[in-house]
């Protein structure tokens, strides 16, 4: 098994390169997909999403206005009618990057910078997540980095989610199966409890991520369990452990007891977001 060269300082060289390579492959990306007046906050691609993905920006703009509610994710500035308070966390209204914005409301950006941001951000989390799985991997090969963070950051299944913030928060993907790298390669119960907050982060993304990102994460604790990569009793804590972890925040964020709008957005406040 090969072990990690440290140098005085700590970090490990090898992985500040990779990040470093895969950050400005994703910025890149960013720069040449995006018309340079997104990042300063033009909304013409805000103002052109419609459906479920639109109203999304209306959950996300009322949010980050309002004061901060329990559960986490809740806003009394927004509701359907029929409740005192909606939860985001069922709405496709980015909820990783609303409780960033929110705290940060004195720096007076709008809606429309903060989702321009997700959008640059995306991308250059594309390369970095490429970029964690090459070194959790054990590739050596700084070029190898490259084309990894290339190929993560022009995929046709990320361009084909470009109209809906949400679904374009692939990096979620790359993640676990950067912790898969970490508990194959250290084989530990500690290296296996690296999957708890890659499926918090998709979680908070949205939970389309966070169901895959869940299934991959069990798979690879099942496999490790029949590879006596892990044994039975350490599978167990980690399911254990990695259960009691989920429920905690999911309760702490509003995602149970759930108590957002049905299925299909807001109806009427997706055209007035």
């Amino acid at each position: 098994m090969t072990t990690n060269q440290r140098g005085p300082s700590g970090p490990d060289r090898r992985l500040l390169d990779f990040v470093l390579i895969g950050s400005l492959v994703g910025l890149a990306m960013a720069l040449i997909s995006l018309d340079s007046a997104f990042f300063f906050g033009d909304p013409p691609l805000v103002r052109g999403i419609g459906a479920d993905a639109g109203s999304s920006f209306a959950g996300f703009r009322f949010f980050i206005q309002d004061d901060w509610h329990f559960p986490l994710l809740a806003t009394d500035s927004l509701v359907d009618g029929t409740r005192p308070e909606t939860v985001i966390a069922m709405t496709d209204s980015l909820p990783l990057l609303a409780l960033l914005a929110k705290p940060l409301g004195f720096l007076g950006l709008t809606a429309e910078h903060w989702i321009a941001a997700w959008y640059y951000g995306c991308f250059v989390m594309q390369g970095v997540g490429a970029a964690l799985v090459a070194y959790t991997h054990e590739v050596r090969s700084r070029w190898a980095v490259v084309a990894m963070a290339v190929l993560a950051s022009t995929a046709p299944v990320l361009m084909l989610r470009i109209w809906h913030p949400g679904l374009f928060g692939h990096f979620t993907l790359l993640l676990v199966w950067a912790a898969v790298g970490v508990l194959w390669h250290r084989r530990t119960l500690r290296s296996a409890l690296w999957l708890v907050p890659a499926m918090v982060v998709a979680l908070l993304v949205h939970p389309y991520f966070f169901v895959m990102c869940g299934v991959v994460s069990v798979g690879a604790i099942v496999s490790a369990w029949f590879e006596r990569v892990l044994d039975l009793r350490q599978a167990v804590s980690w399911f254990a452990i990695t259960g009691t972890t989920l429920l905690a925040v999911m309760y702490g964020f509003g995602y149970i007891p759930n108590r957002a709008v049905a299925p299909g957005g807001y109806g009427e406040c997706s055209r007035t977001r």
